[in-house]
């Protein structure tokens, strides 16, 4: 009783900082979206510092402070949390900390985060050489043109990790390690969301009802279409010069964007959908699930026994029917499945193991490593 009563302790401490951080949200997100357009020079640079203020400080801070109380409730209520959570929940942390506190400290440059937004997520290599800057952030503000080189080197760089790492190590690597959006916000505030139950008679459980996963995937479509056209549409005019849409036009789109898909819908989805809810329809997310697939991720089923418990379903956060695959003791293949690890840890049984060809190849060489260490050691 004294357990139940510390780990509901934290879930409520736990949705206190989700509504802290949506409240903020809404707030920073309509002074820029509405407010700015028709205020004076000197509000409109206030309000873009408010603006900076939420996107490096508030969502840092109350993300990491999200993972702390994530890490108490499930030790409180299950009594152990799995290894891959605490490093994904450190690498998270530590991506904060570095990209979004310590370096934009040091050059006194705030808008680092608008390179972290992974192909084909931002139309940035192409905007940015052209205006000078990206959504409402003006990287040219307080480094010239200096500006613009970084966050393009940050931009490539981050890209190349991605895929690098999405190769190897599938959708984890991003949605689940460096997703300092919605992949950090979703992992720090899971438990906590959504607000209202989907399933009365299951009230822990994340599955989406079907009707708002057919929505979510129309979105899904809808997004790839609206991002591969804002490319095509700045690549047209970086490359040849032809303008299909106005500048002005172009960006008033992407804040539109930017503003009502990724962080107002974000924000009303966190609430009444669950955490995971852009990354149904996240055109990066999508794209390195197909890498993902290629790169054979998977969740391995058949370990143990499936005791048909239901708990796999109940914490995927993706909906994924884990069990039906699990009873019939065959792979789980998506490129839905973000590789967070919560249905491998809820496993009473031990029947999951999420895997790609690298991971199988590398446990493979490892178990035939502790055989040999093994024949070694026999008298």
């Amino acid at each position: 009783m004294v357990k139940q009563a510390e780990s509901q302790r934290y879930i409520k401490l736990l949705r206190y900082t989700v509504y802290f951080f949506i409240i903020s949200g809404l707030i920073a997100g309509f002074l820029m979206g509405v407010v700015r357009k028709n205020a004076s020079p000197e509000v409109k640079v206030i309000i873009e510092w408010i603006f900076i203020i939420f996107e490096n400080g508030i969502r840092s801070i109350t993300t990491i402070v999200g993972f702390y109380l994530t890490i108490r409730f499930i030790k409180t209520s299950k009594g152990k949390i799995s290894k891959f959570r605490l490093i994904s929940f450190a690498s998270f942390s530590i991506s904060f900390i570095f990209l979004y506190l310590i370096l934009p400290f040091i050059l006194r440059f705030t808008e680092f985060y608008v390179a972290l937004m992974p192909f084909p997520w931002a139309s940035l290599p192409f905007q940015a050489p052209i205006t000078g800057a990206h959504l409402t952030v003006s990287l040219t503000k307080i480094l010239d043109w200096n500006g613009v080189v970084i966050t393009l080197w940050v931009f490539y760089i981050y890209q190349l990790i991605a895929l690098i790492g999405t190769i190897f190590l599938g959708r984890r690597w991003h949605c689940s390690m460096l997703c300092t959006f919605v992949g950090a916000h979703a992992e720090a505030f899971g438990e906590a969301l959504p607000l209202i139950p989907h399933n009365k008679k299951r009230p822990r459980s994340k599955a989406v009802h079907p009707k708002m996963r057919t929505i979510l995937f129309l979105f899904q479509i809808f997004m790839i279409v609206v991002c591969l056209a804002l490319m095509a549409a700045w690549g047209m005019y970086f490359f040849a010069g032809t303008v299909i849409i106005p500048v002005k036009i172009l960006i008033s789109i992407e804040r539109m964007k930017y503003l009502i898909f990724e962080l107002y819908l974000m924000i009303f989805f966190m609430l009444f959908v669950g955490a995971r809810s852009y990354c149904y329809y996240c055109p990066a997310g999508t794209l390195l699930g197909v890498i993902g697939r290629i790169a054979g991720q998977q969740i391995t089923t058949g370990l143990t026994k499936c005791n048909s418990c239901g708990l796999c379903n109940d914490v995927c956060k993706m909906s994924i029917d884990i069990m039906s695959k699990a009873k019939a003791g065959e792979p789980v293949r998506t490129i839905n499945c973000v590789g967070c690890g919560v249905c491998v840890e809820t496993c009473p049984t031990g029947n999951l193991q999420f895997t790609t060809i690298f991971l199988t190849g590398y446990r493979n060489r490892k178990a035939r490593s502790l055989l040999r260490t093994d024949y070694r050691n026999e008298p």
